[in-house]
């Protein structure tokens, strides 16, 4: 008898469906080459388009956009706490974080 559960309780241990694990670490290792991949292109095109000055690209399946380096302004909300602890719970906020689940591929 097949079995649909993702997940498998066996007495104490808990584990997940032998297909479900496969599939999830194919997936996520497919992800993370894929994303390599991406981030090589990326600099490749990057090098060229500062190479040629080129500020725009556009084809019918992307457009590209060279983003120049800059400096950015960003608050230092560690410091801030340590500082000014009072003020720094006077204006911080909660938010809910909906559930989610983690994966790793070893």
């Amino acid at each position: 008898m097949e079995n649909n559960e993702m997940i498998v309780i066996n007495g104490n241990e808990i584990s997940l469906n032998q297909n479900v694990s496969q599939q999830l670490a194919t997936i996520e290792s497919t992800v993370k080459k894929m994303k390599e991949i991406e981030e090589e292109i990326k600099a490749r095109i990057l090098m060229e388009m500062e190479a040629r000055g080129i500020y725009k690209i556009e084809t019918p399946d992307v457009t590209i956009t060279y983003i120049a380096p800059s400096e950015r302004d960003t608050f230092d909300s560690k410091a801030f706490k340590m500082d000014n602890p009072k003020m720094y719970h006077q204006y911080t906020k909660t938010t809910e974080v909906k559930s989610s689940v983690r994966i790793k591929v070893k």
